[in-house]
């Protein structure tokens, strides 16, 4: 895969230390690197086999994380998914452990990050299940959109989709320090009715309760084996209080 022109030339950063978790912390998962063709530097993933006995052509959870955000953010919850099903977790361009280059302001959001995506998948030898949380969410959707024979599932944590007409509005916000006034953000029921006119397999989960979130992944799992019509899709609550801090704080997860 030739390097993309959305990938700007920069020089490589260097790997944060304090991100290289020991293998007792990941308890059975490990970290590793892989070489992105035409791209200097390597992406960072983190990655569990699953259960004992779990089939080598079973679905496996293929995790991105938010803006700012990195794979090792939602260890606990991943530990938790990995005892269902296998799960890739990557460090995205300019986040974590992930050397590949990265200029903040030029690189064009989702899309940057859809080629090293892509390789995860070619390399995986089984289905996919695309799970995300935040920017996670646009990615998993772009790539269900352009490369559906990768993508069995998605299960989307937070998804913050920016309607076309409020787009531009939003940029001039933010660029006058008034972002915190335009709401970018669609509840998760409308977003569901979207996806469900667009043929897919809508769910909304109280993203409040872990067991819930467990149980979409098992729903999106079950429904990849079966080779299900339609895309299965979990969508979690709209507050970061109820999911994502009880990982980033060390509670509930």
């Amino acid at each position: 895969m030739p390097q993309s022109s959305e990938h700007p030339a920069a020089a490589v950063p260097r790997a944060d230390e304090s991100l290289r978790a020991d293998a007792r912390d990941l308890q059975g998962g490990r970290r590793r690197s892989l070489a992105i063709p035409g791209a200097e530097g390597r992406l960072s993933l983190l990655e569990w086999d699953g259960p004992a006995g779990y089939p080598a052509d079973g679905p496996a959870l293929v995790w991105l994380h938010a803006t700012g955000f990195h794979a090792l953010t939602y260890r606990r919850l991943l530990i938790d998914i990995a005892a269902q099903m296998p799960v890739v977790a990557l460090d995205l361009r300019g986040h974590g452990s992930t050397t590949l280059p990265a200029v903040p302001g030029r690189t064009r959001v989702h899309r940057a990050y859809f080629g090293d995506v892509v390789t995860v998948l070619e390399g995986l030898g089984r289905p996919a299940i695309l799970g995300g949380h935040s920017l996670g969410c646009l990615v998993g959707f772009g790539l269900a959109g352009r490369r559906p024979d990768l993508v069995r599932g998605l299960l989307l944590a937070e998804p913050v989709l920016v309607p076309q007409r409020l787009a531009r509005l939003f940029a001039i916000a933010r660029a006058f320090g008034q972002a915190d006034r335009v709401s970018s953000q669609q509840s998760s029921g409308v977003i569901a009715k979207k996806l469900e006119a667009a043929g897919f397999i809508a769910q909304v989960i109280d993203g409040h309760d872990p067991d819930a979130i467990l149980a979409a992944v098992e729903v999106a799992r079950t429904n990849a084996e079966k080779g299900a019509q339609g895309c299965p899709v979990a969508i979690v609550a709209d507050t970061i209080k109820g999911w994502g801090s009880p990982i980033c704080q060390g509670g509930g997860w």
